[in-house]
């Protein structure tokens, strides 16, 4: 498991309520280690370390910390660095470091912490637990100045108090094997992370009791990377137990039952199309009796019924639904929202295999419309619904709708540099056809190859126009405008650049360009 999940873990409201986060373990050993002593005044008009403290209360993130450092090395410079130092004047040094060191003011910050460390380290001894977090700053510091090997050794003393205080196998010593496991990565001993690693699940696994919603968490961190690593069945399997863990567990983990089911419906390949309905079902009734009936949490659930349906082609079952999700997205994500194009195309593609064709295409080109607005996140989307557009129309024989239709798509697939060039070669013939077609009805399909190569210049320039390009006056003259244009043109619909301008090559420009 990645380090990057153990992050995920620290941050569950579950492994919360189980562990204290790092920064608390601050506030709890100091308050169980440190006797709260008074800090030792100056005499008048010389600055006390309460004065400082006071000041770091005062002070806000954005205003400028020259006073208070100036404040800091006055202290520092007069001797008054005391045995013992009090909650507030720890944490106000604590503060003034991290300022430090979010403005990457490696320096300042290592001072800062390296000074406050000696003063902890005199006053409680070595091997106390409020020496941890400032090796785990430091260690931080250091790896950002490159000074890897200090970085190290700080953890690993770290990790020596620990496990000296708590023993080896106490959940605090997770934190710093999951460092230790980071900086060794990055410097190149792959075998010393892994081992690391490796102690950090043994110890998350030690402190988790079985069948809990920790363990119910630690088993979904597993999920990606079984995907990742094409281990589908055990994928599965892992899904399966998480299911049977949250299944026992009332209130609100049923809603992360409901999502894992979900998933689960969607990727596991050992599952028929009617256990895939009858999950999704469990799903929806889970949810709508968590979130109520006009939630959006509904919405994707009831768009993944939709799709088995009409994979199954029961368009009467899966009417309802997109009727249902409809008004949920738009409400929730609004009218021309790409989730909205969803539910749009879907329905439309319902009415188009019930053959209503006219009502089928009202829907696609209200999908169209939302997705040119959201362009070119969605382009990819956009074509797979005027490419339908254009095949109904071809069927209905309206042969300028579809050429417009078809023209879109070629320029969408044109414009993506991983489209594969038998699907870009195949929208091109049928572009071509439509055109061809377009020209039978018009009388020129035989037109072209007895023109004169001026005659079919001046042609090309006249349909260049109506594409909105300008290829300057229709003179069958092949000027610097009309050679602009015609590469402009050749490169929107993917075709090769010609390489000279001769009968044959303006030909192959027309039978692209509709009369």
């Amino acid at each position: 498991m990645g380090i990057e999940h153990r992050r995920e873990y620290r941050n569950s409201i579950t492994l919360k309520v189980m562990f204290a986060a790092r920064r608390p373990i601050i506030m709890t050993m100091v308050s169980l280690c440190l006797m709260i002593a008074s800090i030792p005044g100056g005499t008048e008009g010389n600055p006390t370390w309460d004065e400082f403290a006071t000041s770091m209360e005062r002070w806000k993130e954005g205003e400028p910390s020259t006073p208070l450092d100036a404040l800091f090395d006055r202290l520092e410079a007069v001797g008054v660095s005391p045995g013992n130092l009090d909650l507030g004047v720890i944490h106000a040094i604590y503060k003034l470091a991290q300022h430090h060191c979010t403005h990457r003011q490696w320096d300042r910050c290592e001072f800062l912490l390296t000074k406050t460390f000696r003063w902890l380290e005199k006053s409680h001894g070595p091997d106390d637990m409020i020496l941890v977090d400032w090796l785990m700053e430091l260690a931080t510091v250091w790896f950002a100045k490159d000074e890897d090997t200090r970085a190290i050794q700080a953890l690993n003393r770290g990790l020596r108090i620990i496990e000296k205080r708590y023993g080896e196998n106490h959940l605090f010593s997770s934190f710093i094997h999951e460092r230790l496991a980071e900086f060794y990565r990055h410097t190149g001993k792959e075998w010393l992370a892994r081992s690391h690693e490796q102690r950090l699940v043994a110890l998350w696994k030690e402190a988790i009791e079985p069948n809990t919603m920790a363990t119910a968490v630690l088993l979904a961190d597993d999920i990606p990377r079984l995907w990742q690593e094409g281990k589908g069945d055990d994928a599965v399997a892992t899904h399966a137990r998480i299911q049977d863990i949250l299944k026992e567990t009332l209130g609100s983990h049923q809603d992360v039952r409901a999502s894992l089911m979900l998933t689960h419906a969607r990727r596991a390949t050992n599952l028929s199309d009617e256990e895939r309905i009858g999950m999704l079902h469990e799903v929806l009734e889970i949810k709508q009796r968590l979130r109520g009936k006009h939630h959006p949490g509904l919405i994707p659930v009831m768009m993944e019924l939709t799709r088995l349906y009409q994979k199954q082609g029961r368009t009467d079952q899966s009417r309802p639904l997109l009727q249902q999700s409809l008004p949920l997205v738009e409400e929730f994500f609004g009218p021309n929202h790409p989730g909205t194009a969803h539910v749009y195309f879907s329905l439309a593609e319902n009415l188009h295999m019930e053959h209503q064709d006219e009502e089928a295409l009202t829907l696609y080109h209200r999908a169209a419309a939302i997705l040119r607005g959201n362009a070119p996140a969605h382009n990819e989307f956009l074509a797979r619904i005027v490419a339908t557009e254009a095949s109904i129309y071809t069927n209905m024989e309206q042969h300028v709708q579809a050429e417009q239709a078809q023209m879109e798509y070629l320029t969408l697939l044109a414009a993506k540099d991983d489209t594969k060039p038998q699907l870009l070669l195949q929208a091109q013939r049928d572009h071509k056809e439509i055109v061809a077609q377009l020209r039978r009805q018009a009388g020129e399909e035989h037109k072209l190859e007895s023109k004169n190569f001026r005659s079919l210049v001046t042609l090309a320039q006249q349909n260049l126009v109506r594409m909105g390009l300008d290829p300057g006056p229709a003179n069958g003259s092949i000027g610097s405008k009309t050679y602009k244009a015609i590469r402009t043109f050749e490169k929107r619909i993917g075709l090769t650049e010609s390489t000279t301008f001769n009968i044959k090559s303006i030909i192959r420009l027309l039978e692209h360009l509709p009369p």
